[in-house]
């Protein structure tokens, strides 16, 4: 079976523009036009109709609440997230006070709305003094309201995370604290440029969360850093199980290209394999130790785990310890929420209408923003449609497409609404179907977009690619 001359045509657009091989979902949907920057009141006037339908009835609330602090003291050698170094006390004032302008200039509109949760999360938020952490919910808690029964979650990292400061945080409402550890090996630590941390100090941070009775205080460890086998794993698992943390979270490293030059010769292919060797034998040994310190470990099958390794499809793992305390309300960006975001690098989505990310530069004195500066790089839906076409196309363009994820997320089969595209895929052996995932079978990033293009041609943008 030939490809569509549409296919053909689309690819031939691409490779004669200058992408320099940096072929992304911003890259698809730029050439549809889908893309675009908004400004502060624009971002504001969506939020304004959305709320408006939740008076009306029209949707539900299930609005979450997002700050970024992206600042670090160093960056950690697998961090793919947006950081900036910080270089002064000064610097963290500045972005403050430019979050604080985005509060004041929000809070009208969510007046009479309650968030289900907030979650602080970075970067480093426990860099802040505690001097600013009561400015920051100060300021919060004055032109915010939150579900008293919601998660409310600060990341700390335990250099910075003294008794004091989670004092604050504890009296200030924040009911669940997750320090990020990811190792408690000192030599693999020290690879990642964290080797300030060693397990006296985790065990000091943990003893102080403990003493402020937080309702739930969480450990996030890695698997898959450079050094690691699944025996290191595992004793930094019994470690940090024996101060019986609430619950403890495991997440596969998803590397970034940095780390792939650094580590695998910018080998991706390299890595997948050592990782799935390492979470095979991880998830045997797992299960015993687990229950040996009375942790439970909620997950889907073996099988299952071991081929969503090869999509990185992973939610967080929790052993979660038979004392847990439920919040009613949870973050779960698996699920249909939708998301304010405050702060440079925050994401935020009106789920079924707006995705946008914060891109203005809020750490110079020069830098906050005037009300119809575009400080906001968004990719806006007409319909649900158009969102499930950019979670399939995310999911394929990045090898990552979980069948029973997009069920939980929009509460329909894949298979189902892209039924004469997948099949058409599959004729042409551009795609397969094993288990739970659905995945492209190109290696190449380049290859794996350009064939995401054949979908084009029997969905919804007809009238897009007319004047392309």
């Amino acid at each position: 079976m030939k490809e569509s001359r549409l296919h053909k045509n689309f690819t031939k657009l691409i490779l004669e523009k200058d992408y320099k091989g940096n072929f992304s979902l911003l890259t698809f949907f730029s050439l549809l036009s889908k893309n675009k920057q908004y400004s502060l009141s624009e971002i504001k006037e969506f939020w304004k109709e959305h709320i408006s339908k939740i008076k009306k009835g029209i949707v539900e609330n299930k609005i979450s609440f997002y700050i970024h602090i992206p600042f670090c003291r160093s960056r950690c050698a697998y961090c793919r997230h947006f950081y900036w170094k910080c270089n002064s006390r000064e610097e963290l004032d500045y972005y403050l006070k430019a979050l604080i302008f985005k509060m004041n200039f929000f809070r009208d509109i969510f007046s009479e709305i309650k968030f289900k949760t907030l979650y602080i999360g970075g970067g480093t938020p426990s860099l802040l003094s505690e001097r600013q952490l009561r400015n920051l919910f100060t300021v919060l808690y004055k032109n915010f309201k939150f579900e008293e029964k919601g998660e409310k979650t600060l990341e700390c990292n335990p250099i910075s995370s003294s008794f004091s400061k989670l004092k604050i945080l504890n009296n200030s409402g924040i009911n669940r604290i997750s320090f990020g550890i990811q190792s408690t090996n000192e030599k693999i630590l020290k690879s990642m440029n964290r080797g300030y941390e060693n397990f006296a100090l985790v065990k000091r941070v943990i003893d102080y969360a403990k003493k402020c009775k937080f309702k739930r205080i969480n450990v996030d460890l890695i698997i898959g850093l450079y050094g690691d086998n699944p025996k290191t794993v595992i004793k930094s698992f019994c470690q940090i199980a024996t101060l019986r943390p609430d619950s403890i979270a495991l997440y596969p490293l998803q590397p970034t290209q940095e780390y792939l030059a650094k580590f695998y010769q910018n080998k991706k292919e390299h890595f997948n394999k050592d990782l799935k060797n390492k979470l095979k034998e991880f998830f045997i040994l797992i299960k015993p130790v687990a229950l040996r310190y009375n942790y439970f470990y909620f997950s889907p099958s073996l099988k299952e785990l071991i081929s969503l390794s090869d999509a990185w499809n992973f939610l967080s793992k929790e052993y979660i310890t038979d004392s847990e305390k439920q919040f009613l309300y949870k973050y779960d960006d698996t699920e249909r929420i939708d998301c304010f975001g405050l702060g440079t690098g925050s994401c935020s989505y009106i789920f079924g209408n707006l995705r946008y990310q914060d891109i203005g530069e809020d750490f110079y004195p020069t830098s906050i923003q005037t009300l119809n500066e575009k400080i906001y790089y968004g990719i806006k839906f007409d319909s649900l449609k158009e969102q499930k076409l950019y979670h399939l196309l995310i999911g394929l363009d990045s090898n990552k497409l979980s069948l029973r994820a997009y069920k939980k997320l929009f509460g329909s089969d894949l298979l189902e609404d892209f039924q004469r595209i997948i099949n058409k895929l599959k004729k042409l052996n551009k795609l397969k179907i094993k288990g739970d995932l659905i995945f492209l079978t190109s290696k190449s990033p380049r290859q794996r977009f350009v064939d995401s293009l054949i979908m084009l041609q029997n969905l919804w943008y007809k009238s897009s690619l007319k004047n392309v």
